[in-house]
């Protein structure tokens, strides 16, 4: 669940649901959220266009396909420009923040935006994300990811493998856990390198009530999440050192990028828990 201390508005609107099995949720998509045709101006099988406003920005965002390599461009108030390449055939995403430092209103407008496109995608059923096209998969995970960007940090072009080759002792590429299970995980900080035991999907209170969970809190039920153990492991280094600067910080800034892979491929390879 890549977890850090954003702004207090920013937190607010995470909407932190309690950890439980997404099948018995009684929660409900919002009665007042946008539908598909305001929020895509197309909506086709290797394209997709859109915008919306929220928070008092415009946020736009398109997604074209060459072959395998899906690319997201968002842009907001027509002003700031994040891209993103999602390789489904290497399965390895490159991160481009072009060394824009945004605000929290900017990151909480793009977080609200990938809700608002996963309600209007995910109507209630798991089964609905095996049937998610590659387009939406890229938008909404890419974009969600992106608001966790900590405000005031510039991130600028990061790229992170799958591969066998790419993979390092704190880097396990998309690597799926069950909720509920045991894993050995790792890390390094200030310490040096570092290990423990855990439970998948563990309550340890505040933003860390579903220990492995790749996003915020335990989200809501009818939008599928990643549950890999890199998410994990960035969690624990999280929880325990107090990260709050993303790519940025000095502890687990390692293990956030680590993350980003799995926060976009995890679902689709089949790690929702």
């Amino acid at each position: 669940m890549l977890k850090y201390s954003l702004p207090g508005c920013l937190a607010a609107a995470l909407l932190l649901v309690s950890c439980q099995d997404q099948s018995t949720d009684p929660a409900t998509p919002s009665t007042d959220s946008p539908t598909r045709s305001e929020l895509f101006a197309a909506h086709e099988l290797d394209h997709i266009r859109g915008s919306h406003n929220a928070e008092d920005h415009q946020v736009s965002y398109v997604v074209d396909a060459v072959e395998d390599r899906y690319t997201l461009t968002l842009t907001l108030d027509d002003q700031k420009t994040l891209t993103a390449v999602a390789d489904y055939d290497q399965f390895h995403t490159e991160l481009n923040g072009h060394q824009h430092e945004l605000t929290a209103t900017e990151a909480l407008a793009l977080n609200t935006t990938a809700i608002q496109l996963a309600e209007a995608l995910y109507t209630g059923t798991n089964e609905e994300a095996l049937r998610t096209t590659l387009a939406e998969n890229t938008l909404i995970r890419l974009m969600d990811w992106f608001s966790y960007i900590p405000p005031g940090y510039r991130l600028g072009k990061e790229v992170v493998a799958d591969s066998e080759l790419q993979k390092s002792r704190n880097n396990d590429g998309v690597t799926c856990v069950k909720k509920n299970r045991y894993y050995t995980i790792s890390w390094d900080d200030s310490r040096g390198n570092r290990s423990a035991r855990d439970k998948a999907g563990r309550n340890r209170g505040g933003n860390y009530n579903c220990m492995a969970r790749c996003g915020a809190g335990c989200g809501r039920w009818w939008i599928p999440s990643s549950w890999t153990l890199d998410c994990f492991e960035h969690d624990e280094c999280s929880r325990q050192n107090n990260s709050s600067g993303g790519a940025s910080d000095s502890n687990c800034g390692d293990e956030w990028i680590h993350a980003s892979d799995d926060w976009t491929f995890g679902v689709i390879r089949g790690c929702s828990g």
